[in-house]
């Protein structure tokens, strides 16, 4: 076979019409370059027997008689057939089957490559914890302001080492010395939270192909470190701790005692509009008091909620007074419960602050679970409960929740447990009776 041979068998192509095969010549046993010869060109392949003993033609590409980009030379042509001879007498006489696994390994190791690449390119955990933050925002989330105070005073700041890798190289171990710290700090509910956040976080780039979730793909997270995760339920078991009668009189004297007007008037509001959750009722702004219907709006966006319900609450002529107080003292901040003008008080200083006083005897959660309990001994019902405490509603009560129902019998109900309240912290040494 040479190139004026070649050259000549195209020619006489176009004019049978029909296709010829030429082989090569060189020694036999190993295959051979055979060209199979048309009207449009010629076009080399690698002429073998299989192990099979069945004829087998590995195309190589087509002829050109120079250097073309998608084309073979003869020279080319025969280095390749060359190639493909030398694994047949040294590998394997399934030349073909050879070269595909070849291929494959090749398409694996790039894949690879890329995903090292990818891994080594991927977000930080910091800017995971962010992105997060930024999700929950955009959903209209009030919780994302406490999430995104958790991953900064537990995460990012005692931690800045781990939030600076990336989150995809990230395991359980690499979490745990977090929340061995948050545990022996006795921090069990903001530790439950934290993983929650942590967990959900996680979560969101795992399964970022879902529509909405673009931002959480530069993760590349294929495992959720945070699932493997002991969930510290020892910690998390709901709370029993109701205060007597006398810690009740210390804790109201004691917040009532405080020097900051706008921390003592949150958490005489908290307790004397029947135990609210922090969380939701030092989010409340100017625009959530009305004076005219005498009313305080909280928003209850706990659970999976897409909108948050709207918790109305009435207001007794003393809280209302504490209220204005309030209006007066944050005119221009961005939350009536705002100690700087800047910021809203965040539920973990509330915490702290119950805590104190009870010389770590209690926490605010067992405030709010004593508010429950007492109510019950006013004869207070279950349902008004629920409904002064945004607390155990049902799905179709939520889903037809007049905001302005019951606003006379919770008017009622507050009012009782205002003179209760006031009763105990007059410090009179009979217990207040239900009436």
């Amino acid at each position: 076979m040479t190139v004026k041979g070649l050259a000549g068998e195209i020619k006489a192509a176009k004019v049978r019409k029909t296709p010829v095969w030429v082989r090569d010549g060189g020694p036999k046993g190993a295959g051979q370059l055979v060209a199979k010869i048309a009207s449009k060109g010629a076009s080399f392949y690698y002429d073998h027997v299989t192990s099979a003993g069945k004829r087998d033609r590995i195309p190589l590409g087509p002829y050109s008689e120079k250097t073309q980009e998608g084309h073979l030379t003869l020279e080319q042509a025969r280095a390749k057939a060359g190639e493909h001879a030398a694994i047949y007498r040294t590998i394997t006489k399934d030349v073909r089957l050879h070269l595909d696994q070849q291929r494959i390994d090749h398409e694996r190791a790039l894949e690879r490559q890329k995903a090292e690449r990818e891994k080594a390119n991927a977000g930080t955990l910091s800017a995971l914890l962010d992105a997060y933050v930024d999700h929950l925002k955009t959903a209209g989330k009030p919780s994302s302001k406490d999430v995104a105070s958790f991953f900064r005073i537990h995460v990012a700041e005692p931690f800045p080492a781990l939030v600076s890798r990336p989150a995809n190289d990230l395991g359980k171990r690499d979490f745990t010395p977090l929340f061995d710290r948050m545990q022996a700090a006795g921090l069990g509910r903001a530790l439950g939270k934290v993983r929650s956040a942590l967990h959900a976080a996680y979560n969101m780039a795992l399964k970022s192909e879902k529509a909405g979730r673009e931002a959480f793909r530069v993760f590349h997270v294929e495992v959720n470190p945070i699932a493997g995760i002991d969930t510290y339920k020892e910690l998390s078991v709901p709370g029993e701790r109701v205060l007597t009668i006398k810690e009740l009189r210390t804790y109201l004297r004691g917040i009532d005692a405080l020097t900051n007007p706008v921390m003592r008037l949150a958490m005489l509001l908290q307790i004397y509009l029947g135990g609210q959750r922090p969380a939701q009722l030092f989010r409340v702004t100017a625009a959530d008091v009305d004076m005219d219907r005498n009313t305080i709006t909280q928003y209850d966006g706990k659970g999976k909620r897409q909108h948050p319900r709207a918790h109305v609450l009435p207001l007794t002529p003393k809280t209302r007074q504490w209220v204005e107080e309030l209006l007066a003292l944050n005119a221009d901040a961005p939350g009536i419960f705002s100690t700087d003008g800047r910021s809203t008080i965040w539920p973990e200083t509330a915490s702290g602050v119950a805590h104190a006083i009870g010389a770590g005897a209690y926490r605010l959660g067992d405030i709010r679970r004593t508010v429950e309990t007492e109510m019950g001994r006013l004869k207070i019902s279950k349902d008004m409960k629920a409904q002064l405490l945004s607390h155990g509603l049902g799905d179709i009560q939520t889903r037809h929740y007049d905001k302005y129902a019951y606003l006379d019998e919770k008017t009622d109900a507050l009012t009782k447990w205002e003179k209760y309240l006031d009763t105990i912290m007059a410090g009179d040494n009979i217990i207040p009776i239900a009436g």
